[in-house]
């Protein structure tokens, strides 16, 4: 028996996890840990703490953490069949329930290598025609930041003086 091997030239394409996702969205660190069982994720939050990344994407852990929770919404883990089988809902201020990941507006499509967008699973290393090693800063970008900081500092003393000058009316 021969064993074939197909080379496609092709786009290449994978599936984003959405749990890494979610995780990696909200600015915290994702992790993958392998185990007897596969490849366990685990989201690292800013307390240092380390939850299970579905879990968390679920709201069975860190709801404090949440995408809700940052935004000031309450948050909470539903299994409510008609939702979702077991995620986490934001409650808007009109009490409205809605899944964090339609909030946040986050696809789960297929990543595509050479659709022109680089996504969170490609790299300059495995897409190097959607996703630039380094961004080229405009020469007169440094400049512009000088004039900026210039006029705020000619703000603020002008504010400095203002309110120098109000002190000095209201003592009279």
């Amino acid at each position: 028996m021969a064993t074939v091997f197909i080379l496609s030239t092709t786009l290449a394409s994978a599936i984003p996890n959405p749990a890494a996702v979610y995780c990696s969205s909200l600015g915290y660190e994702y992790e993958g840990e392998q185990t007897e069982e596969g490849v366990v994720g685990y989201c690292r939050l800013p307390n240092a703490e380390r939850v299970d990344a579905w879990g968390f994407l679920r709201g069975e852990a860190a709801l404090n953490h949440s995408y809700c929770a940052l935004e000031g919404y309450p948050a909470k883990h539903v299994t409510d069949p008609d939702i979702c089988e077991s995620c986490t809902v934001c409650v808007l201020p009109n009490r409205t329930e809605i899944k964090v990941t339609e909030l946040m507006n986050l696809g789960f499509k297929e990543a595509t290598c050479g659709d022109g967008v680089c996504t969170q699973d490609e790299t300059p290393e495995t897409c190097p025609q959607d996703c630039q090693e380094e961004m080229e800063i405009p020469k007169n970008a440094a400049s512009n930041w000088k004039i900026m900081l210039a006029a705020a500092g000619v703000v603020t003393a002008l504010l400095a003086i203002f309110l120098l000058i109000l002190l000095i009316l209201v003592k009279k």
